[in-house]
């Protein structure tokens, strides 16, 4: 059964790596303990809904190194691109041009880096429902407020 994590793992994260593997081991174990393992079987979301949770979590608090590497597992774990674009381009409402910004451009450098083009179509040029904004104003409330209540 470890065996089979460590491969899920290193497909996963292939493409990323982290100096702390070499100066923090223990730190990552944990880390890897808690949100590769424990979080995904408590959780009653699919992986493709935990991992935009994930991203657009790191977005809020502007991790970028995290976000860096969970960015490299989801596209990794077949995530849409257009999922992953319009997630910033809705964040970008709520945290500000200048929170996105960077986050947008190191999404596009490292789509470029798993083969996919910069240009992902997406529905940005189409102003949301009113349904649609509200969904994504309840989402990223849940995300982000949750956690402060």
């Amino acid at each position: 059964m470890q065996a089979k994590q460590n491969r899920n793992m290193d497909s996963l994260f292939q493409g990323t790596s982290s100096y702390l593997d070499a100066t923090d081991p223990e730190w990552v174990n944990i880390v890897i303990a808690f949100s590769q393992k424990e979080v995904p079987s408590a959780s009653k979301l699919t992986e493709r809904e935990r991992l935009l949770c994930v991203l657009s979590s790191l977005l809020g608090c502007q991790g970028m190194s995290e976000y860096q590497h969970m960015l490299h597992a989801a596209l990794n774990s077949g995530m849409e691109p257009v999922a992953i674009k319009e997630m910033l381009y809705q964040a970008t409402a709520y945290l500000g041009i200048g929170r996105v910004h960077d986050f947008l451009k190191t999404t596009n450098q490292i789509m470029e880096q798993h083969g996919i083009s910069s240009k992902v179509n997406t529905r940005a040029n189409c102003p949301p429902t009113i349904l649609e904004a509200e969904k994504a104003r309840g989402c990223l409330l849940w995300c982000y407020g949750a956690a402060s209540h």
